[in-house]
């Protein structure tokens, strides 16, 4: 009777013992599960803060003015050299200098090859040149 008596003492114990062992187990995975929520939602909230600075940056920076002669893109497109009578410059070739400094540079030659062979007045070098400064 004794032994009967300490063995159900002792699985009442190692049951007790179960128990409380489960419950620290669920509970260490709950508040690690609520660690991980917390610094998502920190993590949101720090992307949410940025988002809502960048968004005043952009409203409160000022756009700056378009100052090109021409629109966008037009270098590529033919330059109508006007006819003028008086002073005409006979163009034979038309090099641009600095070119290394520029890697996009070979649109600007294509565009500046127009002016070959044509008698340039002041309007046509104007036209010209704001073509390339474009």
């Amino acid at each position: 009777p004794n032994t009967l008596v300490i063995t159900l003492l002792i699985r009442s114990l190692i049951f007790s013992l179960s128990l409380l062992f489960f419950a620290v187990i669920a509970n260490a995975a709950t508040s690690a599960e609520l660690q991980q929520l917390d610094q998502r939602q920190i993590n949101q909230q720090q992307i949410n803060q940025q988002e809502r600075q960048r968004a005043q940056e952009r409203q409160l920076s000022p756009q700056a003015p378009d100052v090109r002669l021409q629109e966008p893109g037009a270098f590529l497109t033919r330059l109508h050299f006007p006819v003028e009578m008086t002073p005409c410059f006979p163009t034979k070739k038309v090099e641009l200098q600095g070119t290394e400094d520029f890697p996009g540079w070979l649109p600007l030659q294509r565009l500046a090859d127009q002016a070959v062979n044509q008698c340039l007045g002041g309007k046509g070098i104007n036209l010209l040149m704001s073509a390339l400064q474009n």
